[in-house]
């Protein structure tokens, strides 16, 4: 063929070349366009699917964004925006970039555009995206018309090709049904359109690549129009204003859209408008895309058939009346419509390029397919406006009868004017039967709390999701805050919840931007913070009514409050902190123990950001939330949240398993007493000018807390209370049987001094060293001791006496009574008991037993002055506790104005004693019974009196105690009065009644006989504490020691020891009629004493050699025979000396 038959073919309208070529063409002709027509297949079918996909996602769209149908629709208007600038460019950049190039071009601006979408960046970006689909889609959809409307069975291909468009968009319902199915979110369906692109570029390589595709685009260089040259603008000019590419343009966008919005908007329609369930629907939708699938395969006949002008008149008036009664009747008629209409665009195309120069196809039949494709786009936008009626929810509500009573109650509280007029909104109906249940009065601020400002689908409602309703209490919520009082909705499995109220009828859609969901019973409006809590937890409701909280959670302003949901709130907390809390004295640190949990704002866990915040609760300290990115995880100050949101009129409270471990409170003795049964105690301490105890840090103390009940008022004094307060920390482990604590009874008695208080401790199991019975004084420690601040608290089983009179305390111990008798005898008593911080040494009985005939003379009326003295000598001036005395040698001064040692021995006793040299004098005493305490002082028992050195006590003193008047008168007239004071003098004195016995008259008449009877008596010796001796032969026998008197050395006398250790004197050899029982024993200073009997012991009569006279006639007799015999035997050898020498007999001597 020559280039100018070429060129007039060209330029003749195709529906002439193909009557000149209709017997000619087979399907043996579409060989060489396999590859090309699959992949245009391919694309078609991706058009299909992203045409099918928004529509079915919508409402995922608006939950996800919270936006209406208006404002969904824009991305409508922006996807048109993109094919309607593509309808002008698209033969542009054809002859710019070439037809392969420009498919990739439009593929993989769609790629692109979808991987973005997938990523669900904000709804402007979403929007913003849109276009780029939009103008990839009408790239590739004008290339595969425009092949496909120029291979061989045009008409045929076309019909399939866009039978193909209709099986994507029917896909596309059915993927994102099953999405839905799986609870998978919408970016999902992008995630499967960006494969699909990747697989559409692949396709586009595998159809079209080294294809010519020179045969279907404009020449790259100027062309012969009409035999004269024509520029490649102006032919793309005339294509685009041709009167065919008009009416043909105009005919495809309106079909497109309505294809486009019935299977866009129809999936919404059916779930939102019907009702139907979301699987349902989708399915309903997919059947309308195939519908037209089939329609285009199915109906493409007929047009060939009876003529593509006649069937596209009559199938639009088929269209359009089943279109009406769709509006009334079956769903069923949705998927007739895509029947009906499934030819129309390949039939349209087809007739427009029949009657179009071939030159102007790509231009043409782009510019068609792209306002067509713009039309989908732009007719759902315009749809979304205007399909929605603008219905009222009091239109909506008088529908139905079930809603009559909440009508009733509308009208009944004037509410009719106000519903009507909302523009947008949410109502949580109650039917008939939910009010019919309702329990509480319900007024105007109840219907407004069914409210909300904005649409709110089901789907878009979520666990614990928290809405603000209609319901304004005025600062409520805070001052300024226009705030409607929340709604929370829960979520279990399949049911959703309103507060209590089940949600039984979903999603009535009254008109775009209104939605009624029934529930099964009335929403009543929150009560205060400060009413709500008793339902969380009646024990800390009991608590905090009993403080000023409830009352300040009942305020007109928000806050937010964590409550425990522990049955004891105060567990955290030992149980004297407790108790405290618990009582009357302990509401205002109750108050602030609760202030530390509550907010003064809402914080809503709903409303909450991920991360950390920092509040500052009513107390002053802070409190720390945090949470996940999930809020899955919810921590107050490190406890976890359980339960989120539970809504109050002013405010919101969240739950927490734990309780706060709040340091804010600081707990001292004071209040520790108040929580340990001690209210009695320091009432008295703040009554006593004494609370600086109670309250102070800086020292610490020890308490001791007698019960109530055991006090007596009578006793209860300033002095009473500080006696109940040692100085310093003693808990139980440190104290010791018998020590002394010092008390804060500072005494003036005690000549300023602080009293003391006695301790005793003894273990009641020895295998236990914790088992320890502890007593203040005669007060039992009852139960532990109490540590709060190293302040140590004792309860007691009743309260201690503060130490008494000392004369009253010396009378009731017996062993003590000779002392106190001497006192009151001396005049001393007064003395005693008037001096000011006084140790006092008493002697036992024992001890003036061990006195013996002393005693009896300081008792005697000529002594009181020496009795004053020894007993002023046992009274130190200075206060000297069992403690002290241990610690180091005491010489004291005593009222006797003399020096009183007092030490402690290595044996560990301590000695009482005069300080004589550097040790202690032989009569010391041991104490024996120390820390008897005193109102003015301390008494310690002793062994033994104590006689100063001023007071001297001599043998004629003890003869005057014993009223030995008689041996002092004999002593007098024998001169030995004075005798008998010196040094180691013992006398022996008979008693008067003794010398009843014997003629006194003879005996002082007889002076020798009186001075030998005096010197009988008297034994210049030491003072023996044991008169007998023992024998070194016979230690243990007891015999008798014999003392010279002062008569001679040979007129003794033998003292002896009966078996009852009973003293007994004799004469040595006067008989027993010379024997006398000693009565008693004295002492004296001089080193001697006497020694009290009951007969006046007789010298014995003495001859030569001052032997007794019977002894001295028998020592003279024997000297006078021994000497007479001594004569006898000298006179006897004289005379035979002499006769042998008269006789002349001489002895021979050799």
């Amino acid at each position: 063929m020559s280039d100018q038959s070429s060129s007039n073919q060209e330029n003749q309208p195709l529906l002439q070349q193909n009557k000149q070529q209709t017997k000619q063409e087979s399907l043996k002709d579409l060989k060489p366009h396999v590859r090309p027509l699959a992949s245009a297949f391919f694309i078609s079918i991706v058009a299909g699917l992203n045409d099918g996909s928004l529509g079915t996602i919508i409402p995922r769209l608006k939950a996800y964004y919270s936006i209406s149908n208006e404002t969904i629709s824009l991305l409508f208007l922006c996807s048109a925006l993109g094919f309607f600038i593509s309808a002008g460019l698209n033969g542009y950049i054809v002859h710019k970039i070439g037809q392969l190039n420009t498919f990739y071009f439009g593929a993989t601006l769609m790629l692109i555009s979808f991987i973005i979408l997938s990523m669900g960046f904000p709804f402007p970006v979403m929007a913003c995206t849109m276009p780029f689909v939009g103008a990839g889609m009408a790239v590739l959809d004008a290339g595969m018309n425009v092949y496909t409307a120029n291979v061989p069975l045009a008409t045929l291909m076309l019909n399939v090709l866009h039978a193909l468009y209709g099986v994507g968009a029917m896909i596309s319902p059915l993927v994102a049904s099953l999405l839905l199915k799986h609870n998978i979110s919408w970016k999902g369906m992008y995630i499967f359109l960006t494969t699909v692109g990747i697989l559409n570029i692949a396709m586009i390589t595998f159809g079209f690549w080294k294809v010519n595709l020179d045969e279907i685009k404009e020449e790259t260089v100027d062309e012969q129009q009409d035999g004269a040259k024509v520029n490649h603008k102006e032919i793309t000019k005339m294509a685009i204003f041709n009167r065919v590419t008009l009416i043909s343009a105009a005919y495809i966008l309106v079909y497109v859209g309505v294809e486009v919005t019935l299977g866009g908007w129809g999936y919404t329609w059916l779930k939102e408008g019907r009702h139907g369930d979301s699987i349902a629907m989708a399915n309903v939708v997919s059947g309308y895309w195939a519908g037209l699938a089939s329609g285009r395969i199915l109906l493409g006949y007929l047009s060939s058939r009876f003529g593509e002008k006649l069937m596209i008149i009559l199938f639009t008036i088929m269209i359009i009346g089943g279109l009406f009664i769709m509006t009334i009747s079956s769903n069923v008629l949705l998927d007739s419509t895509g029947l009906l209409l499934g030819p129309m665009f390949p039939t349209t195309i087809s007739l427009a390029s029949k009657a179009l120069p071939r030159s102007y196809h790509a231009t043409s039949i782009g510019f068609m397919a792209a306002l067509g494709a713009g039309g989908a786009a732009l007719f759902p936008f315009l749809t979304g406006q205007v399909a929605v009626a603008y219905k009222t929810i009091i239109d909506a509500l008088s529908e139905d009868e079930k809603f009559q009573t909440l009508l009733d109650h509308i009208k009944k509280f004037q509410l009719e004017t106000f519903v009507n007029n909302l523009e947008s909104g949410t109502l949580f109906a109650p039917d008939n039967e939910a009010f019919q249940k309702c329990q509480f009065d319900i007024d105007h601020s109840a219907i407004l709390y069914h409210l909300l400002k904005k649409g709110l689908m089901i789907d878009n409602m979520y666990n614990g999701q928290l809405k603000e309703t209609m319901y304004v209490r005025p600062g409520y919520l805070g001052s300024d805050s226009n705030a409607g009082q929340r709604i929370k909705f829960t979520k279990d499995g399949k049911k959703t919840f309103v507060n209590e109220a089940k949600i039984i009828e979903k999603d009535i859609q009254v008109n775009n931007q209104t939605i009624i969901q029934v529930i099964d019973r009335v929403l009543q409006p929150p009560m205060s913070l400060g009413d709500s809590i008793i339902d969380r937890n009646k024990a800390v409701f009991d608590l905090m009514n009993s403080t000023d909280i409830i009352d300040l959670l009942r305020e007109r302003r928000p806050f937010t409050v964590i409550v425990s949901k522990k049955e004891n709130p105060l567990e955290v907390f030992n149980a004297i902190e407790a108790s405290y809390l618990g009582s009357k004295y302990g509401k205002d640190d109750l108050s602030l123990f609760f202030k530390y949990a509550i907010i003064d704002k809402p914080i809503y866990i709903d409303e909450f950001n991920s991360g950390k915040t920092t509040y500052k609760s009513l107390s002053g300290d802070s409190l720390v939330i945090v949470a996940d990115k999930d809020k899955k995880s919810i921590t107050v100050n490190d406890i976890p949240i359980v339960q989120t949101d539970i809504i109050a009129a002013n405010g919101v409270i969240h739950e927490i398993d734990d309780t706060f471990k709040f340091d804010g409170i600081e707990f001292n003795t004071r209040k520790y007493l108040y929580g340990s049964n001690g209210t009695h105690m320091v009432e008295l301490f703040d009554k006593y000018d004494s609370s600086h105890y109670i309250d102070q840090k800086e020292l610490n103390y020890t308490f001791l807390i007698p019960p109530a009940d055991r006090l007596n008022q009578s006793l209860v004094s300033k002095s009473w209370l500080r006696y109940h307060v040692a100085q310093g920390s003693w808990p139980q482990e440190n104290l010791i049987d018998g020590m002394l604590l010092q008390s804060q009874l500072k005494s003036s008695d005690l000549d300023g001094n602080y009293q003391r208080l006695p301790v005793y401790v003894e273990k009641e199991n020895k295998m236990s060293i914790s088992s320890r019975s502890v007593q203040f004084g005669k007060a039992r420690v009852i139960g532990d001791s109490i540590n709060i601040h190293d302040d140590i608290i004792y309860q007691t089983s009743d309260p201690l006496l503060l130490p008494g009179d000392i004369l009253e305390k010396l009378v009731v111990d017996l062993d003590l009574s000779t002392f106190l008798a001497t006192l009151y005898a001396s005049g001393v008593a007064d003395e005693i008991k008037n001096t000011r911080g006084l140790t006092l040494f008493v002697p036992t009985n024992e001890a003036f037993q061990n006195l013996g005939l002393v005693a009896k003379y300081l008792v005697h009326s000529s002594a009181k002055s020496d009795l004053q003295t020894v007993l002023r000598y046992h009274a130190a001036r200075s206060l000297l506790y069992y403690d002290d005395i241990k610690s180091e040698v005491h010489e004291v001064a005593t009222l006797a104005n003399s020096t009183l040692r007092v030490s402690q021995n290595q044996s560990g006793s301590i000695i009482i004693g005069r300080p004589e040299g550097n040790g202690m004098n032989e009569n010391a005493a041991t104490v024996t019974h120390a820390n008897t305490l005193v109102s003015n002082g301390v008494v310690h028992k002793i062994s033994q009196v104590q006689i100063p050195n001023q007071v001297s006590i001599s043998n004629q003193h003890l003869l005057v105690g014993i009223e030995a008047n008689t041996m002092t008168q004999i002593l007098t007239r024998a001169n030995l009065l004075g005798k008998i004071n010196q040094d180691n003098m013992v006398i022996l004195a008979p008693s008067d009644k003794a010398f009843a016995h014997v003629d006194l008259d003879a005996l002082f008449a007889d002076q020798y006989q009186l001075e030998r009877v005096a010197k009988l008596h008297i034994i210049p010796t030491a003072w023996q504490d044991q008169w007998i001796l023992s024998s070194e032969n016979n230690k243990n026998r007891r015999d008798k020691s014999e003392y010279s008197t002062l008569l001679s050395d040979d007129d003794k006398v033998a003292i002896r020891e009966n078996e009852n250790g009973e003293l007994f004197v004799e004469v040595k050899n006067g008989g027993d009629n010379n024997r006398a029982h000693a009565t008693g024993l004295g002492r004296v200073s001089a080193g001697g004493g006497v020694i009290a009997i009951d007969t006046v012991l007789l010298p014995i009569r003495r001859g030569l050699f001052g032997l007794p006279i019977v002894w001295s006639i028998v020592v003279l007799l024997t000297i006078i025979i021994i000497t007479g015999g001594i004569l006898s035997i000298v006179g006897f050898f004289g005379y035979k000396v002499y006769s042998r020498r008269r006789l002349g007999y001489r002895p021979i001597f050799d």
